[in-house]
């Protein structure tokens, strides 16, 4: 598992995101590998629970999906949380917005 910190560039990220790798901070930022369906939805609105139960691959802030790839698609929703996830979400979307798949709200 890929050891990253919320300190490190959104490029270290995005090369993260791009190989689809598990990645932890020592924070609450981790991206993860998820082809079960069975993923933790955290505080998600339910009317995104369809899109990010597909997902192969989730990026989360706490225990709440922040971007999710399904079917080679990038969905970032727009939603708001907390000071610390707003930080979390503008690094991973800047790192995401690059990528094959674009970004989908």
């Amino acid at each position: 598992m890929l050891k990253l910190t919320t300190r490190s560039s959104w490029l270290e990220f995005r090369d993260a995101i791009e190989n689809s790798q598990d990645f932890d901070t020592s924070g609450a930022l981790k991206g993860r590998n998820e082809r079960h369906g069975a993923m933790n939805l955290g505080r998600l609105p339910r009317d995104l629970d369809a899109t990010a139960r597909d997902a192969d691959y989730v990026v989360y802030s706490y225990a709440t999906p922040i971007a999710w790839r399904t079917q080679g698609q990038w969905h970032t929703p727009d939603v708001k949380y907390s000071v610390t996830t707003s930080r979390h979400q503008s690094k991973i979307f800047t790192a995401i917005e690059g990528l094959p798949g674009g970004l989908l709200r």
